[in-house]
C-alpha cells in the first residue's frame, strides 16, 4: 500500500494533486483513465476455482446474533477475577484523582471515561490489592500461576479450585475444612456483593460526616449505597439479570456459556460471521471463552494511560 496518514502521505498526496491541477493536460487524460468503464468480468478457465478472500456475507439476523454473542461473552469474561480487578482499579483509580480535585492537588479533572496518569494507577492497583487481602479473596496461589510472576490476579476464584485439605490429623480434618471452605466462599458474588455495600456505605457516612447532610441523606445511606454498587455491577457487565434483590452464588462465567447464549440469543442463524479473526485477536478461545488468558479490557486500558494523561494537570507546589 502506498504512504499512509501516519507516515505523511496525506500530504505527500495533497503536493501531487497541486501538481496535477497545474498541468492541464495530465490533469485531462488521467480524467479520461478514470472516466473510462471498467473491463467486463471474465471467468477463471475451466476446472479452476474463485474463492473470495473477504468475510462470508450474512442476513441482518446473523450480525445481531454474532453482536450479541461477543456481548455476552465479554460479559461473562468480566467476572473472572483478572477483568474485575482492573474494573476495580480504574474506579479507584477516578476516586483518588476526584479527591485529588476536591482538595486542590488536581487544577483539572476530565469526564469519567478518560484514563488517570500510569501513576495513579499503580497506586490504585496497590489500593485495590490491599482490599481484597483484608476481604479474603486475594489468591496468593495466583503469583505462581504467573508467567512473571507478577502480584495481579491469575487464575480462578477461590471458590473455584478444588478444595485442598492437608489436616495434621484426622481428628481435626473436620474442623479445617470448615475453616479453609468459609475463606473460600468470600469470593462468590453474594458475598463481594455485601462486602463492597458495606465499603461504600462506609463512604458515604464518611462524606456526611465531612460534606454535611447536603451531599448524603441520612435515612437513605443504605439505598444508596446498594444502589451505588448494584449500578457498577450493571455497567460492567457482571450483574445476572436472574438474581433477585442480591446476587446469587455464582458469576456469569461459572454457568454453561451455550445455555447462556440461546436463552439469551436464541438458536444460531443459518448464516453467521467468520469469528475466528475477532476471537484469535482477542486471545478468544471458541472451546473456552472464558479461560484466564491475555485479552482484558483493563490490561488494555493500563497500556493506554501513558497517552491518556497527557490531559490531566497537577499543581505544582
Amino acid at each position: 500500500m502506498g504512504d499512509s496518514i501516519r507516515d505523511g502521505g496525506l500530504f505527500t498526496a495533497s503536493a501531487r494533486l497541486a501538481e496535477l491541477a497545474n498541468d492541464s493536460a495530465r490533469l485531462d487524460r488521467a480524467r479520461e483513465r478514470f472516466g473510462d468503464s471498467p473491463p467486463s468480468y471474465s471467468s477463471q478457465p475451466s476446472g479452476t476455482t474463485t474463492r473470495s478472500h473477504s468475510l462470508n456475507p450474512a442476513t441482518e439476523e446473523a450480525q445481531r446474533y454474532e453482536q450479541r454473542r461477543v456481548q455476552l461473552t465479554l460479559e461473562c469474561r468480566a467476572s473472572l477475577p483478572r477483568e474485575q480487578w482492573d474494573a476495580e482499579t480504574i474506579e479507584e483509580a477516578h476516586r483518588i484523582v476526584q479527591a485529588g480535585a476536591n482538595d486542590g492537588t488536581y487544577l483539572y479533572v476530565p469526564d469519567a471515561t478518560a484514563l488517570p496518569p500510569e501513576e495513579i494507577i499503580d497506586q490504585a492497583s496497590e489500593v485495590v490489592t490491599r482490599r481484597w487481602k483484608a476481604q479474603g479473596i486475594w489468591d496468593e496461589k495466583w503469583k505462581e500461576m504467573h508467567p512473571q510472576g507478577s502480584e495481579v490476579p491469575c487464575g480462578p476464584w477461590k471458590h473455584e479450585r478444588p478444595l485442598e485439605i492437608n489436616p495434621e490429623s484426622q481428628a481435626r480434618a473436620g474442623q479445617l475444612a470448615f475453616q479453609h471452605a468459609d475463606k473460600r466462599e468470600a469470593s462468590r458474588p453474594f458475598h463481594q456483593f455485601i462486602y463492597q455495600v458495606s465499603a461504600e456505605r462506609e463512604r458515604s457516612r464518611e462524606a456526611l460526616r465531612v460534606q454535611g447532610p447536603n451531599e448524603v441523606d441520612p435515612a437513605n445511606i443504605n439505598t444508596i449505597a446498594y444502589e451505588k454498587v448494584k449500578g457498577r455491577w450493571v455497567k460492567r457487565g457482571i450483574w445476572d439479570r436472574h438474581w433477585g434483590i442480591l446476587p446469587g452464588m455464582n458469576w456469569k462465567h461459572e454457568q454453561d456459556f451455550q445455555k447462556i447464549l440461546l436463552e439469551e440469543a436464541g438458536p444460531e442463524p443459518v448464516a453467521t460471521y467468520e469469528r475466528d479473526g475477532f476471537e484469535a485477536q482477542n486471545g478468544i478461545s471458541k472451546s473456552a471463552p472464558f479461560a484466564d488468558g491475555n485479552f482484558s479490557a483493563g490490561r488494555h486500558a493500563r497500556r493506554a494511560t501513558t497517552t491518556a494523561s497527557s490531559i490531566w494537570t497537577r499543581r505544582i507546589t
